[in-house]
């Protein structure tokens, strides 16, 4: 884990400030030159990812979930005891996932599908953060709530100026890399994986070695974990179930913005683009809680593909 390195991939204009002449050029030109230079950079560095596969136009997200989820025990008393929470004295859970939070959520669904990791696990972020990408509980932050430890080890800068976990889209990579990294370390258990990545490695690790001791299972259910953790498989199944009957989930994948950074030596400029493109100051922020930069300095900012193609001439 230690020492590895991440390839940074973002939409960049940042070499348009790299051409010594480009002031003395023609506005036509200047577009001719960006035009070109959008389209190799789109084939390059699209959105810093590629959809995880073709949809049919017509797919609806719960089909995709529901095609691509691999957990089970759904049957458990436990998790249809937290079906039955949910939908008495919990049934506005769903509303995270409206808007621009249904935008971030399919974009974790592309990542996970990328990966050929169980869709379940798209709903973690709808327990750890309710799908805020500004969350903050102490020293866990971001939409996955990652702490400052396993955030550094899975390559994501902090420091005074930029904490890469509010930056959604790095926070995701690093996110599902610490969970494969978790899943092979637990023989592709993905319930103990979960467990895991909310109560620690090590906790589950003794906890699993104390009921071997015992001549106990040493499967999720029967180990001694914190009630929180305890409650936490169970959250995820239910909602993953819960989540396959919502109408408003019932929507063509298609029709879902797709999510794009921009990488760009001028901060100014970037926003006043998206502003002029129709993207939303809530959009705006939501997406982008804090100030993103790159080790070289150059600002990042996230935001639908569509509105970064208007305002840059990517084709």
């Amino acid at each position: 884990m230690n020492g590895m390195t991440k390839k940074e991939s973002y939409f960049s204009i940042d070499y348009l400030s790299r051409i010594p002449s480009l002031r003395h050029i023609t506005g036509q030109t200047f577009l001719l030159i960006l035009c070109m230079m959008a389209s190799l950079l789109t084939v390059a560095y699209a959105s810093g990812r590629e959809r995880a596969q073709l949809y049919e136009p017509d797919l609806l997200l719960t089909t995709k979930l529901n095609n691509g989820m691999g957990m089970g025990d759904k049957d458990h008393a436990r998790v249809r005891a937290m079906i039955q929470n949910y939908e008495t004295k919990n049934a506005g859970v769903f509303t995270h996932l409206d808007g621009d939070g249904l935008v971030v959520f399919n974009y974790v669904v592309d990542e996970l599908a990328r990966r050929g990791l169980p869709l379940e696990i798209a709903f973690v972020p709808l327990v750890e953060s309710g799908y805020r990408p500004n969350a903050r509980n102490g020293q866990h932050i971001g939409l996955w709530q990652l702490g400052p430890a396993a955030a550094k080890t899975f390559g994501i800068q902090i420091s005074q100026k930029s904490d890469g976990r509010l930056n959604f889209v790095r926070a995701t990579e690093a996110a599902l890399d610490y969970l494969e990294y978790l899943n092979r370390r637990f023989d592709g258990d993905w319930l103990l994986t979960l467990a895991a990545y909310n109560a620690g490695e090590g906790r589950v690790l003794r906890s699993m070695k104390k009921n071997r001791a015992a001549g106990k299972p040493v499967n999720f259910w029967n180990l001694d974990l914190p009630p929180i953790t305890k409650a936490y498989i169970p959250r995820v199944l239910a909602l993953s179930q819960l989540a396959l009957e919502k109408q408003q989930l019932e929507v063509p994948v298609e029709s879902i913005p797709e999510i794009i950074a921009v990488k760009s030596p001028n901060k100014k400029e970037l926003l006043e683009a998206a502003r002029r493109y129709g993207l939303k100051e809530h959009t705006i922020k939501y997406f982008n809680p804090s100030d993103f930069y790159t080790k070289d300095g150059a600002s990042v900012m996230i935001m639908p593909k569509e509105i970064a193609t208007l305002a840059y001439g990517a084709n």
